[in-house]
């Protein structure tokens, strides 16, 4: 499972991007932007990917995610609803970066600067949706930009943020760390062989060390973020392609059909069939 880079499209006389994604349903691949994104759920519910964490969205919750820090979507197949969200995207480094210097913005830059691991918004919709329409839709640029510093101000006094945990971030970068080299090993790898010894030996530590390490960074043990990862990669195969099943299962690292079948139920709650079926029928 590849994490994808996404180019943000630029438009002229704007220094940022905002528009609203709807469609039967959110499932994309895991990628990343050189953008901070705010993305607002207008309706439809699933689970939201940041890095190494997921965390259960529903309408009028909100996520905003820090530059190159790596997310997807996955609409709830149990709903019989379309999906649709709000989405802003801009450059940190907007007005050379200089803007977020102001005393005037000092909550909104320490938004940005939180927002490098993740911000979750519980039931925001109520206080931020007038703003949007601002952001989106005000008839002068001037008055689109004071929208988008109110919306980010708005968001930096939110009593219902939550600021992820510090230990899923992945950053993309030229020179990566030690955690973000095996969880791009494990991402563009899981449809092959993986194991805790090249892991391990990636991030120059024995087994038992490197065991501890990716449980105490991740909050779960390397095996388990494998599994997950490759269901993820399953559940995409699913959705986009008509491979049989049992076909889905290899291809997504699986080397057996009945530890699949299990591992899939156990983590989505039924079977890759009904999973497939669900799915296309919204």
């Amino acid at each position: 499972m590849q994490i994808r880079y996404e180019k943000v499209p630029r438009h002229q006389n704007t220094s940022f991007y905002c528009y609203t994604n709807t469609g039967p349903r959110f499932l994309y691949s895991m990628h990343h932007h050189p953008e901070c994104e705010i993305v607002i759920v207008l309706s439809g519910s699933g689970k939201c990917y940041i890095s190494g964490r997921v965390i259960d969205y529903r309408p009028g919750d909100a996520m905003m995610f820090g530059p190159d820090l790596p997310h997807t979507f996955e609409s709830s197949v149990s709903e019989n609803i379309a999906s649709r969200a709000y989405v802003i995207q801009f450059r940190k480094t907007i007005a050379g970066g200089y803007l977020w210097q102001l005393p005037e913005l000092e909550k909104c830059s320490r938004l940005i600067e939180k927002s490098a691991r993740g911000l979750y918004f519980a039931d925001i919709l109520s206080v931020s949706g007038d703003l949007w329409d601002e952001t989106a839709q005000h008839n002068s640029s001037a008055g689109r930009l004071t929208a988008l510093l109110g919306l980010l101000e708005t968001l930096s006094n939110a009593a219902s943020v939550s600021i992820l945990p510090r230990e899923p971030v992945l950053a993309m970068s030229k020179n990566p760390g030690r955690l973000m080299q095996v969880l791009n090993y494990v991402h563009n790898n899981s449809g092959d062989e993986v194991s805790v010894e090249a892991a391990a030996a990636m991030a120059g530590m024995s087994v038992s060390g490197f065991c501890k390490f990716f449980k105490r960074q991740l909050g779960r043990p390397f095996n388990d973020y494998l599994i997950e990862t490759r269901i993820e990669s399953a559940c995409e195969m699913l959705m986009k392609t008509s491979e049989p099943v049992i076909n889905v299962c290899f291809a997504s690292g699986f080397n057996n059909l009945s530890n699949f079948n299990r591992q899939f139920i156990k983590r989505r709650g039924m079977p890759p069939n009904r999973y497939r079926t669900a799915g296309k029928r919204k």
